[in-house]
């Protein structure tokens, strides 16, 4: 299962329920948090190497290495809330909000 949880929730605990058309399969409570920062990997399990991208959007790697001075960008989630909110259910705008709001 994947999923996205709505933004407008409040941090605190929520319970998700899954439905299926013969009934209910489970039931999770969730602990959510203002923010979990986490840097996508690219073995998709949480380890080994970053989720990194040159300028031109291709990948960081054994064989593209980064030049001294050259910006690439990583990935990440969880990082907090950004300045500029995106309602849920809306396209995130281009290019998108980069710049996090101070946690309180």
């Amino acid at each position: 299962m994947n999923l996205q949880i709505t933004f407008g929730l409040s941090v605190d605990h929520e319970t998700l329920e899954v439905d299926r058309g013969s009934g209910q399969l489970f039931i999770l409570n969730l602990n959510l948090a203002e923010f979990a920062p986490a840097i996508f990997t690219t073995n998709q399990a949480g380890r080994g190497f970053a989720v990194a991208l040159h300028r031109d959007g291709t990948l960081v790697g054994d064989q593209s290495a980064v030049t001294v001075g050259e910006t690439i960008s990583v990935l990440c989630t969880g990082l907090s809330r950004v300045s500029q909110p995106v309602a849920s259910g809306v396209a995130a705008p281009d290019p998108a909000p980069s710049a996090l709001a101070t946690p309180q």
